[in-house]
């Protein structure tokens, strides 16, 4: 993948033309994405499928497995 930007981040994850953008809210503590580019043929069903249980197993990690 290439990361590139200061939160906001992007994402370019080098498949099927898929680039997502993240932002972080230190004050909410919330990490938003949200798929910014894809090939049309891509159902964002299925980006999704992928980045859920990313997002939910680094959701689980204690603060202190972060950094």
């Amino acid at each position: 993948m290439g990361i590139t930007g200061n939160n906001p981040w992007d994402v370019d994850v080098h498949s099927n033309g898929v680039k997502l953008q993240g932002s972080w809210d230190s004050g909410s503590g919330a990490l938003s994405v949200i798929v910014i580019d894809k090939a049309f043929y891509v159902p964002c069903g299925k980006i999704w499928e992928q980045l859920d249980p990313i997002l939910t197993h680094v959701g689980s990690l204690a603060h202190e497995d972060l950094i």
